[in-house]
């Protein structure tokens, strides 16, 4: 969402690639779909009909990626106690594929859409999305911040929270009134915080990297040159 864009015949190459991991979910939902070369570059001169009717499919394959996220955010949350971080970023995959699932529909919805309902649930997700994100972080975080030594990676890591949770209290500033989203913006503040603190006391790769060859070459034997 936030990466420049090249337009390629109307497109961005962040809108195509949206488009591909979009198709790829609904192909996992209508597997009769896999192999018939149907893709996001043929979707682009498609008529408005037959866009609108992709719709559900594209609705179906958002609540099954949903579903997919919650489970993978509670993995991640085990697995970060035992510092292990494969969870952590399948968990991050799929909120992209859950963007790009978003970005599409909004698309193929458009200002006046056919169903009313079609952009009810696209904002439910997207919201529920945000808040899983939020509150799974502050899970992360407190996880985190029981281990007394931050294993090497750490760092670079979880960096990444801390641009999705500014980028978050961004768009949640303006709507802070609304029912239920000042609690969130609070779990948010608070997740931002402690990463903050961890992230800044976690060792830097590339610094732990240098102080180790520094460490190694102080130990070898001096060469002669002949």
């Amino acid at each position: 969402m936030f990466c420049g864009a090249w337009p390629i015949s109307g497109q961005s190459r962040l809108e195509i690639a949206w488009g591909v991991m979009a198709n790829a979910s609904i192909s996992r939902d209508r597997g009769s779909r896999a192999g018939s070369g149907e893709g996001w570059f043929g979707a682009l001169s498609e008529p408005q009909g037959r866009r609108a009717a992709q719709i559900p499919d594209l609705l179906s394959a958002l609540a099954r990626v949903h579903g997919e996220a919650q489970a993978l955010a509670g993995r991640a949350y085990e697995a970060i106690q035992h510092h292990a971080y494969d969870p952590y970023r399948q968990f991050c995959e799929k909120r992209a594929e859950h963007a790009a699932l978003i970005s599409v529909l909004r698309g193929r919805i458009g200002p006046k859409p056919e169903r009313p309902e079609w952009s009810a649930t696209t904002d439910k997700y997207d919201r529920a999305l945000l808040t899983l994100s939020i509150q799974a972080c502050l899970k992360f975080s407190y996880a985190l911040s029981a281990t007394p030594l931050m294993p090497i990676g750490a760092r670079e890591t979880f960096i990444h929270e801390l641009e999705m949770l500014r980028t978050a209290r961004e768009q949640l500033t303006p709507i802070r009134e609304e029912e239920g989203v000042a609690s969130l913006v609070d779990e948010l503040d608070m997740a931002l915080m402690i990463l903050e603190e961890i992230v800044d006391r976690a060792p830097r790769a590339r610094r732990v990297l240098n102080a180790t060859c520094r460490g190694a070459a102080a130990r070898s034997p001096p060469r002669h040159i002949r």
